[in-house]
């Protein structure tokens, strides 16, 4: 297994629930398909 991601999720992150809110959640996600793609020699790290 890859680790893509390792981060943290700060309470402003989070709706009156308790859960990542959908616009944090894809940021993360983001970041982690990013380090995927470096990972797999498809983009150059800069």
């Amino acid at each position: 297994m890859i680790e893509t991601y390792r981060g943290v999720i700060y309470p402003w992150n989070c709706d009156h629930m308790g859960h990542m809110n959908v616009q944090y959640y894809v940021g993360k996600f983001d970041e982690a398909t990013w380090q995927l793609f470096a990972f797999l020699g498809m983009i150059q790290h800069l």
